[in-house]
């Protein structure tokens, strides 16, 4: 009986640990990202949508959702690597801090 309230407990806490990633990622939408891996001087911030939401929570993206704080701007970012290395966003809260790092970025090339 005990150990099957342990896995039981085993059980949910996984589940929670699940849910509350998947939360997390859904968290993106709205925020605005571009992926740093291209020329900045050729790419645009766009919002995050369901299309690209759905792209980033594929087994293809790792997401990191700590925010770094080591961008050219100084604005905090969240990062979806994806699986590969042939893309990586920066996803800021606003279009404003975004649009700021691509331009920092585009101007230290």
């Amino acid at each position: 009986m005990r150990c099957s309230a342990k896995l039981i407990a085993m059980t949910h806490l996984i589940l929670s640990a699940a849910s509350a990633h998947a939360d997390g990622i859904d968290d993106l939408r709205g925020k605005f990202t571009f992926n740093w891996f291209t020329d900045p001087d050729t790419v645009e911030c766009s919002a995050i949508g369901d299309e690209l939401l759905s792209t980033l929570k594929s087994s293809q993206f790792t997401c990191n959702l700590a925010p770094i704080t080591n961008t050219a701007s100084g604005f905090p970012a969240q990062v979806c690597t994806e699986a590969g290395g042939g893309s990586e966003y920066l996803i800021f809260e606003t279009q404003t801090q975004c649009e700021e790092e691509r331009q920092t970025q585009a101007s230290n090339e």
